[in-house]
């Protein structure tokens, strides 16, 4: 599938931090739903062009969502200044489109960040998780009325395998795992961007908003 035409963006944190991004969406279709796509960890080669990310922002466009591919900050990466980023995408697809639904969708070091979000200054509607590297002692932000949250799990997770994910899963959170798959995810792109748009298409039809 062709990935679709992007507008190349400048986002703008709330700390002053100027971020690159790629918005997609169709000039056909309305949308009904917008996506924040993170990426892995930038110290270890992680981008906005991930092929994951592409991936989901091709299928996004093609269900009628638009998609936002967004860069982190250089720094410490740490996963709580980098929530301002993330807010930032949010933001910009509010901006564009302010009575979407919108759904976090991090991958590795992103999906910890998307996670982070939850319950901060910038409201979103859901998150999805992919390959959270959680620790055992980690716990997922999980509330009464809070947006819900999906996780796609490796089963072969060098870092974060379901073993560990069901040591620590609350209640309503939902689960995918991939089977074959390791944390890289080689040979997995396309189930997993298939995954997300389904989860996607389910968290905001549970959460009653499309």
């Amino acid at each position: 599938m062709t990935p679709p035409a992007a507008a190349r963006v400048t986002l703008r944190t709330t700390d002053g931090v100027d971020l690159d991004a790629d918005v997609h969406e169709s000039a056909e279709a309305t949308p009904r739903a917008g996506v924040v796509l993170s990426h892995p960890h930038p110290h270890h080669g992680g981008t906005r062009h991930h092929p994951l990310l592409v991936d989901i922002a091709t299928l996004a466009v093609a269900s009628h969502m638009v998609a936002i591919r967004h860069e982190f900050r250089s720094g410490p990466a740490d996963t709580i200044v980098e929530r301002a980023d993330v807010a930032a995408a949010v933001s910009e697809l509010r901006r564009r489109h302010p009575d979407l639904p919108v759904v976090c969708v991090g991958y590795s070091f992103g999906a910890l960040v998307a996670l982070g979000t939850v319950g901060g200054t910038v409201a979103i509607d859901a998150v999805v998780a992919i390959a959270p590297p959680l620790r055992p002692d980690s716990s997922l932000p999980v509330a009464p009325g809070g947006p819900p949250i999906h996780l796609i799990v490796p089963r072969h997770d060098q870092f974060c395998p379901p073993s560990l994910i069901d040591g620590i899963r609350a209640g309503g959170v939902t689960i995918d795992i991939v089977e074959g798959a390791d944390h890289f995810l080689a040979g997995h792109i396309a189930t997993v961007a298939s995954l997300v748009i389904a989860a996607v298409d389910r968290l905001l039809g549970d959460a009653d908003v499309i």
